[in-house]
């Protein structure tokens, strides 16, 4: 009867990881992310970088399901890996959408952090198309991209999370 609870248990919790996870980067989503969200109102020591994703759908469409998450699981690789390469152990990566990543670092380490990623990924993004697309895509504007934007406690005055979020979210508008 103790095994049985146990596997339950495991079970049980393994399945409430896997909901808190972005089910194709494995990165937090929801609420991991809001909590960690929640750690920055109140404080100046924060800077957020936002990684969008740019043409993800017109991808999907294109080749389909498993290209295109296969493109999303390395791009989110790629940051956590830039990150932590950089000595980020106090950083956090996660989804605040599919196509949306946030980075919550310190603003000592932001720049170094947007430049690096930014490098990195910029260099690989036509990899992920077949050879013979590469120059018709990027010919045509349509390929994949990435833009990159900051949010920092100067930006406004972040008194709950909702607020936090919705400017989260106004600011990855503007860069799309």
């Amino acid at each position: 009867v103790q095994d049985l609870r146990s596997l339950v248990t495991c079970a049980f919790q393994q399945t409430r990881q896997n909901l808190l996870a972005h089910p194709v980067t494995h990165l937090p989503q929801g609420n991991p992310v809001d909590e960690r969200l929640g750690t920055c109102l109140g404080r100046m020591d924060w800077v957020i970088l936002l990684i969008s994703l740019l043409n993800l759908e017109r991808f999907r469409t294109t080749y389909g399901d498993v290209m295109a998450d296969d493109a999303l699981r390395v791009v989110g690789r790629m940051i956590r890996d830039t990150m932590l390469a950089s000595g980020g152990t106090q950083d956090f990566l996660g989804h605040l959408n599919t196509k949306l990543f946030v980075l919550v670092t310190s603003p000592e380490r932001y720049a170094s952090l947007r430049e690096n990623i930014g490098s990195r990924l910029e260099q690989s993004l036509e990899y992920f198309y077949p050879i013979k697309d590469r120059r018709q895509y990027a010919r045509k504007g349509m390929s994949l991209g990435l833009r990159m934007d900051v949010l920092q406690p100067a930006d406004g005055n972040f008194t709950t999370l909702e607020a936090l979020k919705d400017a989260l979210l106004d600011r990855s508008q503007e860069t799309i």
